[in-house]
């Protein structure tokens, strides 16, 4: 969708190229940019873009006068663009920024250079905000629904996991774990941005205590992946690992694997925790 919004903008930003825009390809760049994976990212990204390129058309405007197409001028311009940019903490910028300013410097005027630099900064502004409305309008990605699948997926892989640990004793596979809990803090955090512009709020700080809960669940397979012995449950664990898995075979002795029947409990009681926070 995000490569259709993108079509469909830069479509727009042609169309009214007809009305406001001098040059529309200044205002494709512009949408090109603003087109991010939520609302939020694409007016921080468009802001920056606009903020970026006032300041390469202002230097380009003034590099006019000191000489056109002229090397020095064209380097010393960029190397200003680009401290310019960094020290206003506008790192994303930078590209827009300095194709702003080598358009003004190296392109062929035939207006005068206030009018020609004013214009190369509203066409990139109009299509920074035609890239935003569209993204804003049309077929926003549900990060709730998708965060409550990937929360299905990773309580499913863990559980794969521990009933393979316990009844066959093999490794947790901690690469795919520790993959998907980043996955999902990566979609929380852009469902956040997202939720500042839904009008029907939702409940979504139990996904913030489902991500701790799992990381918790991560860090005690991690120490028992340290272990090298023989695994045993004892009786009380493996009376509580069979409330949550039917399929459980293995040894039961209460004096054998202390350190490992230490790390399952705790295991046991993030896996009912997060329950507890999915039944709420």
């Amino acid at each position: 969708m995000r490569n259709i919004k993108t079509g469909i903008a830069v479509a727009l930003c042609v169309l009214v190229s007809e009305f406001i825009v001098e040059n529309p390809m200044y205002a494709g760049i512009g949408c090109l940019v603003s087109i991010q994976d939520t609302v939020s990212g694409s007016i921080k990204s468009g802001l920056n873009r606009v903020k970026g390129t006032i300041l390469g058309g202002f230097i380009g405007f003034l590099s006019i006068f000191l000489g056109q197409r002229n090397p020095i001028v064209c380097g010393l311009g960029t190397m200003l663009v680009i401290y310019g940019c960094t020290h206003f903490k506008m790192n994303t910028a930078i590209v827009v920024s300095t194709v702003t300013f080598l358009s003004i410097n190296l392109d062929i005027i035939t207006t005068s250079p206030i009018y020609y630099s004013f214009h190369r900064v509203l066409d990139t502004i109009i299509g920074v905000i035609i890239g935003i409305f569209v993204n804003y309008i049309l077929a926003r990605p549900d990060y709730f629904e998708i965060a409550n699948d990937k929360i299905h997926n990773l309580r499913k892989l863990i559980d794969n996991s521990l009933e393979e640990k316990i009844n066959n004793n093999k490794k947790f596979n901690m690469q795919n774990i520790t993959k998907e809990i980043q996955s999902l803090e990566t979609t929380y955090l852009k469902l956040i941005e997202e939720h500042k512009f839904k009008k029907n709020k939702l409940d979504i700080d139990y996904i913030k205590d489902t991500i701790e809960e799992f990381k918790e669940i991560s860090h005690h397979m991690q120490s028992i992946e340290l272990l090298d012995e023989e695994i045993s449950l004892n009786e009380e664990n493996i009376s509580e690992i069979k409330k949550l898995y039917k399929n459980i075979n293995t040894k039961v002795d209460n004096l054998k694997s202390p350190v490992f029947n230490y790390h399952l409990s705790k295991i046991i009681e993030d896996i009912e925790d997060l329950d507890e926070l999915k039944n709420d």
